[in-house]
């Protein structure tokens, strides 16, 4: 996997910070207090490159740390399933989120959250598609699309299509 020019850059950066860490900060500490001092800050620093450098890991740190609770463009708002994350652009129609929800867990989370979301009246209905491990959700005139789908290597993702071109009936 080749290395992103921007991770060289962060590991440069933060190389020169903990060089000037060591040089201003560590002088004037004792030998006990320098030693816990250079295993925390190679710790960090460590933690720092795996999350700029590892995009399996920075996925699995954002899923329990900051994981994305919704799917909203336009008018609607989709809930979605635990511990998943958004890949890509910073915009809120953007279709590609990472999950670590099994297809069983994003099943069960949507066969519970939809009919809710009928009866409260925001959207007009849905209908599952079994064998795709899907779901439609017609808002309005609108289909929305949400598909589980495993790519490899134990990466699922969720591919959120609105509005969904063909119109099947509900």
């Amino acid at each position: 996997m080749p290395i992103p020019l921007s991770h060289i850059f962060y590991s440069l950066f933060f190389l020169v910070i903990f060089l000037i860490y060591f040089s201003l900060v560590l002088r004037r500490a004792g030998w006990r207090q320098r030693k816990w001092q250079i295993v925390f800050a190679l710790s960090l620093l460590i933690l720092i490159q795996l999350f700029f450098g590892d995009r399996e890991f920075q996925h699995a740190l954002k899923s329990y740390l900051a994981p994305s609770h919704s799917f909203q463009c336009e008018e609607l708002k989709l809930p979605l399933p635990e511990r998943t994350v958004f890949e890509g652009i910073t915009d809120s129609c953007s279709p590609f989120y990472r999950t670590y929800s099994n297809e069983n867990e994003f099943n069960a989370f949507y066969n519970e959250v939809l009919p809710i979301l009928k009866n409260e009246g925001k959207i007009s209905s849905f209908h599952a598609l079994v064998n795709e491990s899907s779901f439609l959700v017609y808002e309005g005139g609108k289909i929305l699309k949400i598909q589980y789908k495993y790519l490899s290597n134990d990466y699922y993702r969720l591919k959120i299509t609105y509005p969904y071109k063909e119109n099947p009936t509900p």
